[in-house]
């Protein structure tokens, strides 16, 4: 019994900060898409490209949305699966196919975020890459048309 409810506790706590975790993601995704997210090195798409300007920084984060709100949503959904997962250890199922489930939904869940979040930055980051070549473009030929 001892184990079971080791188990229980863990998949409890571990559902928990999964759905904290992807909740908080889910928010600053969105967050960021509309601008409320300024430049900074804390969080965010960080570049040397999203972070060469603010329309580059902004233009990175609208095109990851998707994708990092869906990576968000794996997680959230896995933190939720990952907490009733502890609950089969009280139907009589054994330990080790318990702890199993377990570790399977939480390190899918995981993955899911990972896989989301890095195509979802490899997304922005093309866009980002897009505004500033555009914006070097732009420079290049006002500095062409004054020399003339």
């Amino acid at each position: 019994m001892n184990d079971q409810l080791a188990l229980l506790s863990t998949a409890a706590g571990t559902g928990a900060l999964l759905i904290t975790a992807g909740w908080l993601l889910l928010h600053l995704a969105r967050r960021a898409a509309r601008g409320a997210l300024k430049r900074n090195q804390l969080a965010g798409i960080r570049t040397s490209v999203t972070l060469s300007s603010d329309a580059a920084w902004q233009a990175a984060h609208v095109a990851a949305e998707s994708d990092s709100v869906r990576g968000a949503q794996g997680l959230i959904v896995g933190g939720v699966a990952a907490g009733a997962s502890g609950l089969l250890a009280l139907t009589g199922l054994s330990f080790p196919i318990t702890a199993t489930t377990f570790t399977l939904i939480t390190l899918g869940s995981t993955a899911w975020l990972l896989i989301w979040t890095l195509r979802g930055a490899a997304v922005g980051q093309k866009a980002a890459a897009q505004i500033t070549a555009k914006d070097q473009l732009v420079q290049s030929s006002g500095r062409k048309n004054t020399q003339t």
